[in-house]
């Protein structure tokens, strides 16, 4: 099992140890030391936290428990030799456990007589070595006992892969390692937590397959051009190619295929790349066959570049799909077209207010989206903590909103609404716990996004000089939906500022 230590990051003379987090192995019934010991049985001094004063260090061999809160056993139990053990710094006991944070974990032993007759299971090697790992310093090693149970070897264990904080492993039925990562962040809903597989593999490893089409929709019929050229074999084996679509098997001693689709729907075309020692891997794309990317068109009238504070700009918006019609005819409705209008500020990851114009989300809102916010705040109810909407009309008055907000989500809190605190949230950066206030002060005021018309008039109120104004496109096609303009004001050194249009328009296709 492992135990996690206290903080302490040195020995003090009188009062006793640093911290240490350690591994211990309970082959019977005993007593492992806390609070008393720690570490390699390192003895504390008894204090009294009344009178301040320093008593005498605790006897490994007859631990006396004198707390005034004690129900059970004075006289313990002799301490139990630990197992492993290690502080923040550098253990001269154990030196492969490295330095920094500290978070030990025991893992599982492996027993080969569990896996007779599962040919990919681990080997023999392992029989009976447990694998330990680390949290924080994301290592694993593997520990080789004796009949007894004393540690005989430590060794590393995949050194070379990169971990996002494993919490927990085991070995499946199948005698294969199972492995779950917690992710780099605390309170987050990590992208990078994972369920993972680790298989062993004694000699020659299958290649790494990869696809790529030309394109991914289109209306029919679809010509499509597959490559198989960014595929690759570890060993450096020869590899042929094979690609199945449907019940059709097409073969290529290079790495390329052509294939028209004269059928509406959606196809998974299979790559299966095979090694010359027949080890095999698979991948997959997905096409999306009668369905013709619509054409959409933004344009602004005036001055195509710059624009003068408190003045306005004239635009127009259309869209025309080769299966859906137009807004021009009056087939695709103008009601059916989001459009929305954002300040971009300078600095901000371009790429973070093209995700939420993809989504129809504003950035803070698409921030709380994919934090671990709504685990306990939900828009328009009461969850573990107060409504989002509730949040932002008692802070709505004041000019200190998003200063006040950002801190509290930043290095948590707890009091204005009831007795329980909410988490800190260390991980996330200044700018995107302002985003997150503002987005609580939005709440306050709208009920939803504003929705532009197709063509219209909008009138700009900015308090800085005039700025160029340039124009962009973006169109995405997923799943029967297409995504549609959204424009957004983007703040550039030197007191610009441009005008960004995205296409960002969701047109739903009629069953």
């Amino acid at each position: 099992m492992g135990q996690i230590g206290p903080d302490a990051g040195n020995d003090s003379e009188e009062r006793g140890p640093r911290g240490y987090d350690e591994v211990n192995q309970a082959q019977k019934p005993g007593y492992f030391g806390w609070p008393l010991f720690v570490g390699g049985n390192y003895a504390y001094a008894k204090y009294d936290f009344e009178t301040k004063t320093v008593g005498a260090k605790a006897d490994v061999n007859k631990p006396m428990n004198t707390s005034p809160n004690n129900t059970g056993k004075t006289e313990l139990p002799p301490v139990s030799p630990p197992f492993v053990w290690y502080p923040y710094a550098e253990s001269p006991d154990f030196p492969l456990v490295k330095t920094g944070g500290r978070n030990a974990m025991a893992g599982p032993v492996y027993y080969s007589e569990n896996f007779k007759g599962k040919a990919e299971a681990f080997p023999d090697y392992f029989d009976g070595k447990l694998l330990m790992y680390d949290w924080m310093r994301n290592w694993m090693r593997l520990v080789t006992m004796n009949e007894k149970g004393a540690i005989m070897d430590i060794e590393p264990f995949m050194d070379n892969i990169q971990f996002n904080n494993t919490i927990d492993m085991a070995y499946g039925p199948d005698g294969k390692l199972y492995t779950l990562e917690y992710g780099t962040k605390w309170f987050a809903q990590n992208m990078d937590a994972r369920l993972s597989r680790i298989d062993y593999n004694g000699g020659n490893r299958p290649p790494q397959a990869e696809l790529k089409a030309n394109k991914v929709s289109g209306a029919i019929p679809l010509a499509v051009n597959f490559s198989a050229g960014e595929s690759s074999d570890p060993d450096g084996d020869a590899v042929t190619y094979e690609l199945e679509i449907k019940d059709e098997v097409l073969k290529a001693t290079a790495t390329n295929f052509s294939y028209t689709f004269d059928k509406p729907g959606i196809y998974h075309p299979k790559l299966i790349a095979t090694d010359s020692k027949g080890a095999k891997s698979t991948t997959e794309v997905t096409i999306i066959a009668g369905n013709e990317p619509p054409v959409i068109d933004v344009t602004v009238s005036g001055n195509p570049d710059y624009f003068l504070p408190g003045g306005s700009i004239d635009y127009k918006i259309s869209v025309t799909d080769k299966e859906d019609g137009s807004t021009t005819d009056g087939k695709i409705a103008a009601g059916r077209v989001l459009t929305t209008l954002d300040f971009h500020p300078q600095g901000y990851d371009v790429t973070k207010i093209a995700q939420g114009h993809q989504r129809s989300e504003l950035p803070g809102k698409l921030l709380i989206t994919e934090s671990d916010c709504k685990s306990c705040h939900l828009t328009d109810e009461k969850s573990a903590g107060p409504s989002f909407r509730d949040v932002a009309k008692h802070y709505a008055k004041d000019v200190k909103a998003t200063e006040v907000l950002s801190n509290k989500i930043m290095n948590g809190g707890s009091g204005v609404w009831g007795e329980i605190a909410m988490a800190a949230h260390p991980q996330l950066s200044k700018e995107q716990t302002d985003t997150n206030g503002r987005i609580y002060s939005f709440l306050a005021r709208e009920e939803k996004i504003k929705v532009y018309h197709l063509l219209g008039r909008q009138t700009l109120r900015l308090c800085h000089l005039r700025a160029p104004l340039q124009l962009q496109r973006m169109c995405l096609l997923l799943r029967m939906k297409i995504m549609a303009p959204m424009a957004c004001l983007r703040y550039q050194p030197q007191n610009k500022f441009s005008l960004k249009h995205r296409s960002s328009m969701q047109i739903m296709r009629p069953t």
